[in-house]
Formats: C-alpha cells, structure tokens, sequence
C-alpha cells in the first residue's frame, strides 16, 4: 500500500463500497455471529471515508464510539465531513497502520475492511489490530479473494469471459505475492493468519452480495450499479502507459511477450466495449469478500 494511502481514490471507494455486503446481512453478524450487544469502541484500521463507521453504528448499543484510522489526510477530511452532522461518537486518526500511536488493550473492537490484500506485512497490521483491542475483544476482517471473484463475474453479452483463465491468475498473483508481498486472495487465508496470530474462536463467512446489473433496473439503480461496476475494473480504459506496465509484469511472471500482448488485446477490447455499450448490457458480479472474526485471548488472573 502507498504511504501517503488511497487519497487519489476517493471517487472510486465513494462509488464502489455498495457491491461488497447487504445491510441486512452485516446486522446479523453483528447481532447474531460477533453478538456486539454492549456499549463498545470500535477502531477501524484503513477507513478511508468511514464506510464500515456508517455501517455497524446504527447497528451498535447507544454510547458505542468509533475510530478511523487512515494514512491519508484526504480521506479522513472527507470521513470528518461525513459524519460532521452525524449523532454518533466518532474520531479520526492520521496513522500507519502498522504503527498506530495508541494505547493497548484499548478499543472492544478492532476491524479492517480490504485492507490487508493491498498492504504488505499484512500479518504486522493484524499484530497490531491485536494490540490495541483488550483481551476478550475481537478482531475482524473483512478482505477479497479475487481469483474467485473473477471466476463468477459474467457479463452476458461477452462471448469472452469477462475474467482471465483461472490457472494464469493463479501464477501471476502468486508472482505478485512473491515480488511485491501483496495477496490480493488473502480473504480466504484469514483463518489460518488470525490462528497464527494467536487469536481464538476463529469464525469466517462470505459476504452475501450478488450484484445484478439488468437493463430494466430503476434508472438512477442502474446508473449507480454500472458506475460502480466500471469503477471496480469492467469500464476503466487502458492507456498505452498501463498497457506496457501490465505487459511487463506479466512477462516477469514468466509468460511470454506475445502471450501477454494476446491477453492484453483481450483486456482492452472487453473494457472498451463495455464503456461504450455496457449501460445495456446484464452483468453478475458477486462480492466474494470473506469477513473473519476471531478472540483475543483473555489474560489469565
């Protein structure tokens, strides 16, 4: 992850953090599965804008309190400017979340929300979620597995799967993985990272969410699907710069030039064909994201 954080993406999470996980879905793992009943404070590493503070407040008991944290002075302007008018006991924190420079034992809660699948170390983040929460607390995640995700993405009007074959995925993210220490398919791993982590009553889930964009949606719906689907990959355009970048990463990989080239052609056409006629196409795209909760251990008397 950058060090200044994700300041430049702002229009991009405003428009995208929708397709992850229906509200009815989180109120039960918050009721139900996590059982957050009690007046708590949350702390919630990577906020960018807030998202996961607007979602679980409303959810939690009056008098619970919230803290962003976030490395970007960008998107914590913007968090304080959303929940300026808001009733609720909120905070922000400028911060590496490697570092954070509070207190331990402090918070009830400490959750991320796609967070750690762009940040390398991710098990330092997590080491550091664990301290800040008191023993008896939780610690959750919430991040992607996107070999998965591009496996169910369909675009019914593509006689090309919208995705890249499976096994070529598989190798250049595991290439990535190596070079750059970033997983972007750590969500399904979170069990065995938290259990590693020395964390108890390891509990994971897939987000529920399907996205559907149909032509016959409410118009201003279906302008927000397709605007978030574009976002998330299907509608940005590939300019001569990204198409060299992306080539050379996959000739590192180990595939060959001509293959790359092959597959970018591939990517390029599909994505301008979507810019120009997506709004009328009908479009799967599941959420796939894997929240992972789990208990620091009670110290003992």
């Amino acid at each position: 992850m950058k060090k200044n954080g994700w300041g430049d993406k702002l229009d991009y999470l405003l428009k995208s953090r929708f397709l992850y996980h229906n509200d009815d879905y989180l109120e039960f793992l918050v009721s139900k599965v996590w059982k957050l009943d009690k007046v708590c404070r949350i702390a919630d590493f990577g906020c960018g804008f807030g998202f996961m503070g607007l979602k679980m407040l409303p959810l939690l008991p009056e008098g619970s309190s919230y803290t962003g944290i976030d490395a970007s002075p960008e998107l914590l302007e913007k968090a304080r400017e959303v929940f300026e008018e808001l009733p609720y006991d909120a905070d922000f924190l400028e911060s590496d979340v490697h570092n954070v420079p509070v207190q331990g034992n402090l918070f009830d809660v400490a959750l991320c929300h796609a967070l750690l699948m762009h940040s390398e170390k991710p098990e330092n983040i997590v080491s550091e979620m664990i301290r800040v929460t008191k023993p008896g607390g939780m610690v959750i995640a919430c991040e992607a597995n996107r070999i998965a995700h591009a496996a169910l993405v369909y675009v019914d009007e593509f006689e090309e799967h919208p995705g890249f074959d499976l096994g070529f995925l598989q190798k250049y993210y595991g290439w990535y993985k190596k070079e750059r220490d970033i997983d972007y398919n750590i969500g399904i791993k979170m069990p065995i990272l938290f259990h590693k982590a020395g964390l108890e009553n390891i509990e994971s889930r897939l987000c529920d969410r399907v996205n559907c964009l149909l032509p016959t949606t409410n118009a201003e719906e279906h302008e927000k699907m397709y605007q978030a689907v574009s976002e998330e990959g299907l509608g940005t355009r590939i300019d001569d710069e990204r198409a060299k970048k992306i080539k050379d990463e996959y000739v590192q990989c180990g595939i060959s030039e001509k293959e790359a080239e092959k597959i970018i052609t591939k990517l390029r056409g599909l994505k301008h064909d979507f810019i120009e006629n997506g709004r009328n196409y009908s479009v799967v795209w599941p959420g796939l994201l894997v929240f992972t909760s789990a208990k620091v251990a009670k110290t003992e008397e």
